[in-house]
């Protein structure tokens, strides 16, 4: 089977970014997830639209653990996520391109293992949280293109749909948070579970609640679609998967390996490099 090394992860994915799009049905042990191949710069990639073909599926629903270890069973190594956050620091506005490299989880109610009602539970190293390996050459790729990149933010993952409350933002800030939303979180954490290399680069949409006098989302989606921002994010993806050379030397793929108590179940072993 061929092996799709690069996956990516995104709300939508644009003709103009994946060619050649095929849609496959692959069965996980958390129920079928659709897996978007393709191609990128001729180089072959697996794709999953997180929220839907229609954009219909909130965060707090996403059946995160059946979209990682499909990317799993194709191949992939490593996972750019797309996204589009708020800001809650005043210095990053509304139309950057960011980079986060540490996250707060702030969810309530998302599987956050692939190992729950299993013989075994694994405790990942999330020190390095945002590959540092992946993030360099996703650095280098904006940094050849000269699209500004603000590489250094840490990202609070709310549970969501609703927005963020004003005091929640200011709670957020005073714990070092840079920018809010409610993607990242747990595809961060299963991707390391997985061995597999993940980072997030994502264009800011708006300023958090209370730092504006209101947040809408109509508002929010016309801004991005006229700033221009998503643009930038897929000449650096592009980019980055152009030039991408698999030579990882980072602690991602063998992370479950040196933190698990107990045995891992026979469908992880199946997919899991020695």
């Amino acid at each position: 089977m061929k092996r799709y090394v690069i996956g990516i992860i995104a709300s939508f994915l644009s003709e103009d970014l994946v060619r050649n799009q095929q849609e496959r049905q692959v069965a996980t042990p958390w129920g079928e997830a659709t897996v978007i191949l393709g191609e990128v710069e001729g180089k072959p990639v697996a794709a999953v639209q997180r929220y839907g073909p229609e954009i219909r599926i909130a965060s707090s629903w996403v059946n995160y653990r059946a979209n990682i270890w499909a990317l799993k069973k194709m191949g992939v190594k490593y996972v750019i996520a797309m996204n589009a956050l708020g800001s809650i620091n005043p210095e990053i506005t509304p139309g950057s391109i960011t980079l986060p490299h540490d996250f707060l989880d702030f969810t309530k109610g998302r599987p956050l293992s692939f190992f729950e009602k299993e013989s075994c539970w694994v405790r990942v190293d999330m020190t390095d949280a945002f590959c540092s390996q992946l993030r360099k050459k996703i650095m280098a790729s904006a940094a050849s293109l000269q699209i500004p990149l603000i590489d250094h933010a840490v990202f609070a993952c709310s549970e969501g749909p609703r927005f963020e409350s004003a005091a929640e933002v200011k709670m957020y800030q005073m714990l070092g948070a840079d920018l809010v939303g409610t993607p990242v979180v747990p595809e961060i954490i299963l991707a390391r579970e997985a061995g597999m290399c993940y980072s997030a680069i994502a264009a800011i949409m708006n300023l958090g609640c209370g730092m504006v006098e209101s947040v809408a989302h109509d508002d929010m989606t016309k801004y991005y679609r006229s700033c221009g921002a998503q643009e930038k994010v897929e000449k650096i993806v592009r980019e980055t998967i152009r030039t991408f050379v698999d030579d990882r030397t980072c602690r991602c793929a063998g992370a479950a390996l040196e933190g698990v108590a107990g045995r891992f179940p026979a469908w992880y072993l199946e997919e899991t490099e020695p």
